[in-house]
């Protein structure tokens, strides 16, 4: 079982977007455990697929043809890895919304005991490892602290 009790500062609070941890009443170890597997498949390789707006008056230059296709690459090659962080994220999150999980805060600290970044290469055996303490989380004792909004 992690450890996922602390006391909220308003520093930590402000990170809870990206920190945080599921629970769901009266779930066992091997129904979360389907869950969060099933839910973090689902957010695995999203693409991040960036659009640049064009002035009106150039939309159909041949500039803007040109242009817009290496425009679109560079913006991608700039935003992307944080871009697919917060769509992971968005995606997780309303996934286990969705089987009835609550969302809760944790601190930086924490979190990063039994979770992983999407964007950094990790062995299978020890995400399903990583996910396995995150499903004990998710069927343990119920949290000290508010839920989040999903």
């Amino acid at each position: 079982m992690p450890e996922l009790t602390f006391a909220p500062t308003a520093a930590s609070e402000a990170e809870f977007d990206q920190y945080f941890y599921f629970y769901r009443p009266e779930t066992t170890f091997a129904e979360a455990m389907t869950d969060i597997v099933e839910c973090d498949e689902l957010s695995r390789d999203l693409q991040f697929h960036p659009s640049v707006a064009v002035p009106g008056e150039y939309q159909y230059s041949m500039a803007s043809v040109l242009a817009m296709p290496l425009a679109g690459e560079l913006v991608r090659l700039f935003s992307e890895p944080g871009e697919k962080r917060k769509l992971r994220r968005f995606n997780l999150r309303h996934c286990m919304a969705f089987k009835g999980y609550g969302r809760y805060g944790l601190t930086r600290m924490l979190w990063q005991r039994f979770n992983f970044e999407y964007d950094a290469p990790i062995d299978e055996a020890k995400r399903l490892a990583l996910l396995a303490v995150q499903a004990r989380a998710a069927s343990g004792p119920v949290p000290t602290t508010p839920e989040l909004a999903p």
